[in-house]
């Protein structure tokens, strides 16, 4: 009888010391918490539009004009280049644009940078597919003597000329036809510059989504590691009356503390997601800023 309730005393005994060691153990990991920062948000580009009032030479016709896209964009890089500035590229969809801006203006017969259906340099580039930061239109009409003398005339303006020469722009697109406009025989000329959207990288889209899905995920095992805790909390303050309640306890002792570790693990994952993708979003605000 005296051996029995001892080695039920000793029994007691070591299930206490497990469990012991059991909720040292859970309370040790269980402290191992990370703080994490929320992505932050990317700046919406303001996407400027510099339209200045638009220019008429007023020059009757004396000799055949021949006047061409390319030799208008080389002397708008000319003068460019004369003050140190970069030259424009040409870009075919800012071609495009600049046509379809010329063909309109003879088509309704009015000379403006709103088409009288309220359409802008921007909506024209944004129809055709061009995503820009920012974006400037020259237009002139009248008779000139070449290319040159249209360049000239803009450059003699201080807005058309401040649009040539703002190195904020990257590329360029022109147009120029003669043809009948308000009953007269007389040339439209268009200059767009803009700057493309892409010389700012937008953050990573993938990575928002892995954030977004790690937090997901992160909230589900947190959730199960509480409801966990609560019954180990629950049952641990209950007398065991057997070994094998002891060992139930145990087990969800190991179940949670395995649930903290990939808890923590996670986290330090999603940290370093959310810093790389707020990383590339201080870049991509910065690069904004600077138009």
């Amino acid at each position: 009888m005296v051996l029995k309730e001892s080695r039920k005393i000793l029994l007691i005994l070591i299930i206490g010391l497990f469990f012991i060691l059991g909720l040292t153990l859970w309370k040790k990991v269980l402290t191992k918490e990370i703080l994490l920062k929320e992505p932050i948000s990317f700046k919406i580009p303001s996407k400027e539009i510099l339209a200045p009032e638009p220019l008429t030479f007023l020059i009757e016709k004396e000799t055949e004009s021949v006047l061409s896209d390319e030799e208008i964009i080389k002397f708008t890089n000319y003068y460019r280049e004369e003050n140190d500035i970069a030259e424009l590229n040409t870009n075919q969809l800012l071609m495009e644009a600049a046509e379809n801006k010329l063909n309109d203006m003879f088509q309704k017969q009015y000379f403006a940078h709103i088409s009288p259906e309220g359409d802008d340099a921007g909506i024209i580039l944004k129809e055709i597919g061009y995503d820009y930061l920012v974006v400037g239109e020259n237009l002139a009409r009248g008779y000139f003597k070449d290319s040159k003398d249209l360049v000239d005339g803009w450059m003699k303006s201080p807005d058309h000329r401040e649009n040539i020469l703002n190195p904020k722009f990257r590329e360029i697109g022109v147009a120029q036809r003669e043809g009948k406009f308000q009953g007269k025989e007389q040339y439209l000329a268009v200059q767009i510059f803009a700057s493309p959207l892409s010389l700012c990288p937008l953050p990573d889209e993938s990575s928002l989504s892995q954030i977004q899905e790690k937090e997901e995920e992160l909230e589900e095992l947190t959730k199960k590691a509480e409801i966990l805790r609560g019954e180990i909390e629950k049952e641990s303050q209950e007398e065991f009356e057997s070994e094998a309640e002891f060992q139930v306890v145990q087990d969800k002792i190991k179940t949670y503390n395995a649930l903290v570790r990939r808890i923590n693990k996670l986290s330090k994952e999603l940290e370093t997601l959310i810093l790389n993708y707020n990383s590339q979003v201080n870049s991509f605000n910065t690069c904004i800023d600077n138009f």
